[in-house]
């Protein structure tokens, strides 16, 4: 492969940047989401409510119960 092949397969600097705000984004969302579900469970809400209410999986709301 040339190198000018190579260049323009890279990403480019906004790309990268793109793609790291949106992990970011959805890192965000994601750990928004566990404490909900963690703030829901303390306050007695079962955890099949909780999987429902914040959109998570039993396993993951379960996990999240132990810890808190």
């Amino acid at each position: 492969m040339l190198y000018s092949e190579k260049i323009k397969e890279a990403p480019t600097l906004a790309e990268y940047f793109k793609t790291v705000r949106e992990e970011g984004f959805e890192k965000g969302k994601m750990e928004e989401k566990r404490n909900i579900a963690a703030e829901l469970l303390r306050e007695g809400f079962s955890v099949e409510k909780v999987a429902k209410i914040v959109k998570l999986s039993l396993d993951e709301v379960k996990e999240i119960g132990k810890n808190s």
